[in-house]
């Protein structure tokens, strides 16, 4: 059970995120019901470190849609996430676009 401040964390978390206007399906594997939510790119840079919270709250996190990233590129980014490796077929190169995408985005200061 997470104490008061983890509390107040998982607050802000919610407050600075917001769910994903298309979400994905996402369940079975995943190992049950997961919300999936997005976040800016700096929020995103934050919270996608918190693993531990964003597992407990059972939560995938996205960048903000407006980021453009492809759909290759958004399940590259939960893959990781997760902890998974490209499943069959797919290259390391979507993941590496995304960050790439997302590291132009916070040096504009986006």
């Amino acid at each position: 059970m997470a104490g008061p401040a983890e509390r107040i964390l998982d607050r802000v978390f919610l407050l600075t995120t917001s769910r994903r206007r298309h979400p994905a399906p996402v369940g079975g594997e995943a190992g049950g019901e997961w919300s999936v939510r997005e976040a800016g790119p700096r929020w995103f840079a934050l919270w996608s470190g918190d693993a531990a919270r964003l597992r407990r709250l059972r939560v995938l996190l996205l960048p903000a849609d407006w980021l453009g990233l492809t759909a290759e590129q958004d399940l590259a980014l939960l893959q990781a996430q997760l902890g998974q490796g490209p499943w069959p077929g797919q290259s390391g190169r979507a993941l590496r676009e995304a960050r790439l995408a997302l590291r132009r985005a916070l040096s504009r200061g986006v």
